[in-house]
């Protein structure tokens, strides 16, 4: 038996159309972070070899990679495949190019007091996405403060999706222009979300889908700020209990055919217990929150636990037991 060789698992970095492209190995954990210095990205993972993919990508050592910064004209999009993947971004200034971060990763961290600067735009979903304290989110275009110096052109929309949301101790997001300015402010969308639709599952079965979405004295600014917590868990179980109830019906038949074999009368159990809930949980404590437009913060849960009791034997017996809870909560503090 001819013995393979052992593979090591690549990240690659690609640079083309001013779209840098961070792709994560696929099926290892992606341990990602990405930072920039003096017109300089840094992409490193300690855990992972990556790779320089194309031209205007530096190679600097096995997990690390550099590009300039003005050769990134459209997007920086991360995609870390499958795996336990975490993205950490340090220091970041994109001045001609929007941040993106697809689902896959599992979490997504903003170092303590590090600055993000994507003028053209910031999308980040992850299941996990906490903001460090301290740190500034911005896609404002302008040459002075991030918080207060006055718009040079639009800003774009910043948006973060997650089931877990922490935005840290005086983390800021901003997306707005100054007061009387001529140029137009993005919109902040954060949205804590977790649901499932189940449509085949255990007969017997707990689950519970929570989303959280906390601010500790952040500041938000934008034109619609939109802070939003949802979580749904809906089962629809009657296609099961048709399919299995079918299913036991046809084995007995099939088994009483066989030469041989007395199967002896059985009245059966029909039975299924179901617990379905959801949690959705938006926190706001204390900071500030200003928009130009609307200004919404919501909560919403849903738990659906609708049972039909799926056969063991010949169904005679049924017995269906649904149990449905749902929490929502916006605890909200703030100036």
């Amino acid at each position: 038996m001819e013995v393979l060789e052992p593979r090591t698992m690549l990240a690659a970095v690609s640079l083309a159309a001013g779209d840098l492209n961070v792709v994560g190995t696929g099926i290892a954990s992606d341990n990602i972070s990405i930072s920039s210095s003096g017109g300089v990205v840094t992409i490193n993972d300690p855990d992972n070899a990556v790779t320089a993919n194309s031209a205007w990508v530096t190679q600097v050592d096995t997990n690390t990679v550099n590009v300039t910064s003005a050769a990134i004209t459209g997007e920086l999009n991360v995609d870390t495949g499958f795996g336990d993947d975490a993205v950490t971004v340090s220091n970041l200034d994109l001045p001609a190019a929007s941040l993106t971060v697809d689902e896959s990763a599992e979490s997504f961290t903003v170092t303590p007091n590090a600055v993000v600067s994507a003028i053209d735009g910031l999308s980040v979903t992850a299941d996990t996405v906490s903001i460090g304290a301290g740190a500034t989110l911005s896609t404002r275009q302008t040459p002075g403060d991030l918080l207060n110096g006055a718009s040079s052109g639009d800003s774009s929309d910043i948006s973060i999706s997650g089931e877990s949301i922490n935005v840290l101790n005086g983390a800021r997001l901003l997306a707005h222009v100054e007061d009387g300015s001529s140029f137009d402010a993005g919109d902040v969308t954060i949205t804590a979300t977790n649901t499932s639709e189940r449509l085949f599952e255990s007969p017997i079965a707990f689950t519970s889908q929570d989303a959280t979405l906390t601010a500790t004295n952040a500041t938000i600014r934008g034109h619609d700020v939109s802070l939003t917590g949802d979580a749904a868990d809906i089962h629809s179980p009657s296609e099961l209990a048709e399919f299995v109830d079918d299913f036991v019906g046809q084995l007995k038949s099939l088994v009483e055919q066989l030469p041989g074999v007395d199967i002896p009368t059985f009245d059966g159990l029909s039975l299924s217990l179901a617990f379905r809930g959801s949690s959705s949980i938006v926190n706001v404590n204390g900071g500030v929150i200003a928009a130009d437009g609307d200004i919404a913060i919501t909560s919403d849960s849903t738990a659906e636990s609708d049972i039909e009791a799926t056969a063991v034997a010949s169904p005679e017996i049924p017995i269906g037991v649904a149990i449905g809870f749902t929490r929502s909560a916006i605890d909200s503090e703030r100036r």
